[in-house]
């Protein structure tokens, strides 16, 4: 019996102080599949669904969230639930905020990559993807909710591939041009995403 006891009163303590942090945290991953930051809070489907403004609402204020990131998210969205996840964080983000977004990108010259990352391609998780973004679609979905849209990693339509320095502050792209371990010094740039930041302007 005491055994039982104990065992509740420990889960009931992280199931609050989960939901703490759910509530309380100023930086939230989206869709994080196991993915791990600190200072950030960890989020899922279907305890956090980010195509709902009022789901959300059960847990965040309008205003509240200093930043979103969501890596390889926006794929498994159809276009409608992409534009709306994109006015939920808008909603809940504070004027000023920054939401990181990366998607496989659908100029990538290598057609083996393409294989893989298109709609039910052959790459693991590829059966769920919805939509094959470029950087002009991709910066679309975001700029009509509002934000101000800036390109940190992508390739062109004619091939040619486009990347800014930025920090890890605001959020660890692991599908990188840096950080993927599968891009070498002979194929640096085996597997890259569409990265941008997306910043939250008060609407007048």
């Amino acid at each position: 019996m005491f055994l039982k006891i104990r065992g509740y009163l420990v889960s009931n303590f992280y199931k609050q102080k989960h939901n703490y942090l759910l509530r309380n945290s100023r930086k939230i991953i989206i869709g994080s599949s196991y993915t791990y930051i600190n200072d950030w809070f960890s989020s899922d489907f279907p305890e956090v669904d980010i195509t709902s403004i009022k789901k959300c609402s059960k847990f965040w204020k309008q205003n509240s969230k200093d930043a979103f990131l969501a890596e390889h998210v926006w794929e498994h969205l159809d276009t409608p639930d992409a534009a709306l996840g994109a006015k939920c964080c808008y909603y809940f983000l504070k004027n000023n905020g920054r939401l990181r977004v990366a998607v496989p990108d659908g100029y990538h010259p290598n057609q083996d990559y393409i294989n893989q990352v298109k709609p039910f391609g052959s790459g693991l998780g590829s059966e769920d993807h919805k939509v094959l973004y470029n950087i002009e679609s991709l910066s679309k979905i975001f700029m009509d909710a509002g934000f101000i849209v800036k390109p940190l990693e992508h390739w062109d339509s004619e091939g040619k591939f486009h990347r800014t320095k930025w920090s890890n502050e605001w959020g660890i792209i692991r599908r990188s041009a840096d950080n993927d371990s599968r891009n070498t010094n002979n194929n640096p740039l085996t597997y890259t995403s569409v990265i941008i930041d997306c910043f939250k302007r008060p609407k007048h």
